[in-house]
């Protein structure tokens, strides 16, 4: 096998095909089929000029090596890179966990599909599918930060939501922890104490 450094694939790159080049990752029928309607900048792509993997709309999330602290590369996924880090440091918000539960105590649950199967989970949004939750519907908030900070960037914001369902559209917590195997959901409840 052989090796080249990004900035060398960079100069063949540019050499070749000129300066703004991207490396469409997706399948050609992908490919085609934006390209016909105008949104190639909805693609996945390595842009040789950051290292990143990414949308060039810069929604959802993009994947790059980062210098780690303890002083090597680490592969990061980071959520919303469109977002700019907050001007007081604070976490950097990037999408939303809503847990809606009834008076009866029932949580409101989904059954989603996801890269491993379908999953259940509660409701989860990011901010580039952004479907927030009214600040007056909120009873509580919490924060919780991504459930791998060594590899993901970006925090979520965890709010409980009392809304009157009928208890057939719900599950008791217990219930929610035993089959749900969605990380962000779980630790949602925990921040909540459900």
């Amino acid at each position: 096998m052989r090796y080249i450094t990004l900035e060398d694939a960079n100069k063949i790159l540019r050499a070749s095909f000129g300066d703004d080049v991207r490396i469409v990752l997706e399948p050609d029928d992908v490919r085609t089929a934006r390209a016909n309607v105008g949104q190639e900048d909805q693609l996945w792509c390595f842009d040789p000029t950051t290292g990143r993997i990414a949308r060039a709309d810069g929604r959802f999330c993009a994947a790059g090596i980062l210098p780690h602290p303890r002083g090597y590369g680490q592969l990061v996924i980071i959520e919303e890179p469109s977002i700019p880090p907050t001007a007081d440091g604070g976490p950097r918000i990037v999408g939303q966990i809503s847990v809606r539960v009834n008076p009866r105590g029932l949580i409101k649950a989904q059954t989603v599909s996801g890269i491993d199967g379908e999953v259940l989970q509660v409701n989860q949004t990011s901010l580039s599918g952004a479907e927030p939750v009214d600040p007056e519907n909120v009873s509580q908030t919490g924060r919780l930060l991504t459930h791998n900070p060594q590899r993901i960037s970006g925090s979520v914001e965890v709010v409980l939501v009392l809304e009157d369902f009928p208890d057939s559209e719900g599950m008791t917590p217990e219930e929610f922890r035993s089959q749900s195997g969605d990380s962000r959901s779980l630790a949602a409840l925990a921040v909540l104490g459900l």
